[in-house]
């Protein structure tokens, strides 16, 4: 099973969506839903890359009304939070079935990258969260740590699309 702060923050996002629907922009709604510092332990620092942005490439004929984005973790945990906005529900599915159709085969090209084993993609059914939920995990390894997993859940919620991902040792 996923990490217990990995779901918190997934419930955290729905919960925020179902509040935040049709009140104040979207700029703030987006920055309000992704990850903060205060969510993740207080040894985790900020990170910068973001290669699960990678991931959720803009899909033509969709436009997002805002976007934000947060990454934390330490040498050997990562949390990645992406959380769009977008014109409408039906934009927000289209974008949904787009992220997670490409989502797997990219979180095996990014861990690909450092490891010694890549699993397959197993797909495993988190609680229902919004109206549309998805997650899945890349069991992998290394010299250094050799049992680790990403795991990921994508969340359709009214007119939001929200990404979050987790890696860590197993």
């Amino acid at each position: 099973m996923p990490n217990r702060l990995f779901i918190v923050l997934t419930a955290l996002l729905v919960a925020g969506a179902a509040q935040a629907a049709g009140s104040g922009s979207d700029d703030r709604i987006s920055r309000l839903l992704v990850a903060r510092g205060s969510d993740v332990p207080d040894y985790w620092g900020k990170d910068y890359v973001l290669p699960e942005d990678q991931c959720v490439p803009a899909k033509p004929g969709l436009a997002l009304s805002a976007l934000a984005n947060a990454a934390f973790g330490t040498p050997h945990q990562k949390l990645v939070s992406v959380v769009a906005v977008l014109k409408s529900r039906e934009q927000a599915d289209a974008y949904y079935v787009h992220v997670v159709r490409r989502i797997g085969a990219c979180m095996r090209r990014i861990v690909k990258r450092f490891s010694s084993f890549v699993s397959a993609v197993e797909p495993f059914r988190p609680r229902r969260y919004g109206e549309r939920s998805s997650a899945a995990r890349v069991r992998f390894s290394y010299r250094q740590n050799p049992r680790n997993r990403a795991d990921w859940v994508v969340v359709r919620a009214g007119r939001l699309c929200s990404l979050t991902s987790q890696r860590s040792a197993a």
